[in-house]
């Protein structure tokens, strides 16, 4: 019996064309409490994905956290399969009904619409390769996603600007990108989950058609989140979770250790890439955006002797209400034309 429906459609604001996208926004700025706690508490929920005009790959990966986290909690979720053939078929691409059947429990309330076995392989065919799948994150696999993702955002960029795969391409476009996501995959296995190292959680590598100049990647987790988490590893409470974005950012600066990198040296390749960083944890919405010439300049001046101060005064925060885990989205800039190596 269920307790509760969440229609996602009414939750979300048509864009300037009028359609109505499932995307990291819908989950990252949604304010009302009730539908949180509907989405986290209730015995029974069904999502409903119909009404929908476009399903994002960073708006799935906020949803799969939401239901790995009820699955975690025994809660029994159903989602309600999109209108057209064509979402359903790219539901099958990312490999969200996979996670189904390996990962998320939850079922579909209209199963009939799937696509048998042989359709779905010829679906996947036809939508195009610049769409990445949803892959899931643990302390297990992380490295291992991080490589394969190393070698399909290589494949795709040398295809996309026709270079030479040696030389300046990998400093100026693969190294940003890369380093970035390779950090953001380690702190999701090594804290995204209820105990320290037992992370889960996913990501998405959202690759833009040519001419759209903007790459995102999403990571979400189902962990105690940042203010949590380092409360526990700094033994000290913070005051506000925009303080514990602050620290989580500038924490391997202060606490340095062998091998690691940490989150703060990757600010310097989304800045290179003229890039932003959101981050949904506990109580906050934080966004950093290092795309304008101002805060760069601002970014530039004291990026080699930071503090808390001066980072809390380039980020931008909302007070929003509690999810849980750390949900991250960064977009990096795409050169214009292609690079001569």
């Amino acid at each position: 019996m269920l307790n509760a429906v969440v229609k996602l459609a009414n939750l979300i604001r048509p864009d300037k064309r009028g359609r109505r996208v499932l995307g990291w926004d819908l989950f990252s700025r949604l304010n009302d409490k009730a539908i949180w706690e509907t989405m986290r508490f209730a015995a029974v929920v069904e999502i409903d994905l119909t009404g929908l005009d476009i399903l994002g790959h960073d708006g799935l990966v906020w949803l799969a956290s939401i239901i790995l986290d009820r699955t975690n909690h025994d809660l029994q979720t159903y989602v309600v399969l999109p209108d057209s053939d064509k979402q359903v078929n790219f539901l099958e691409y990312t490999g969200f009904s996979t996670l189904r059947e390996s990962r998320l429990d939850f079922s579909y309330s209209n199963e009939s619409r799937l696509l048998s076995p042989e359709s779905r392989y010829e679906a996947r065919d036809k939508i195009k390769r610049e769409l990445s799948e949803i892959r899931f994150i643990t302390e297990t696999n992380w490295s291992q996603v991080n490589n394969r993702t190393v070698r399909y955002l290589e494949e795709y960029l040398i295809k996309t600007y026709e270079i030479s795969p040696i030389g300046e391409f990998r400093v100026t476009l693969l190294d940003p990108f890369m380093n970035t996501v390779r950090e953001v995959l380690h702190n999701v296995a090594m804290h995204g989950g209820a105990v320290g190292g037992e992370g889960q959680g996913f990501m998405s590598l959202t690759l833009p058609p040519r001419g759209y100049p903007v790459l995102r990647s999403c990571f979400s987790d189902v962990g105690e989140g940042l203010a949590k988490t380092l409360s526990l590893k700094l033994s000290r409470q913070f005051r506000s979770d925009r303080d514990a974005v602050a620290m989580a950012l500038l924490f391997r600066f202060f606490y340095r250790e062998e091998g690691v990198e940490g989150l703060y040296p990757s600010l310097r390749w989304i800045r290179l890439r003229e890039g932003q960083i959101h981050i949904r944890t506990g109580r906050v919405l934080a966004h950093l955006d290092l795309s304008k010439k101002a805060t760069q300049r601002r970014f530039d001046e004291s990026y080699r002797k930071p503090t808390l101060r001066w980072l809390n005064s380039l980020v931008a925060t909302t007070t929003c209400p509690p999810v849980p885990g750390v949900h991250i989205a960064i977009d990096q800039t795409l050169p214009s034309k292609a690079i001569s190596c």
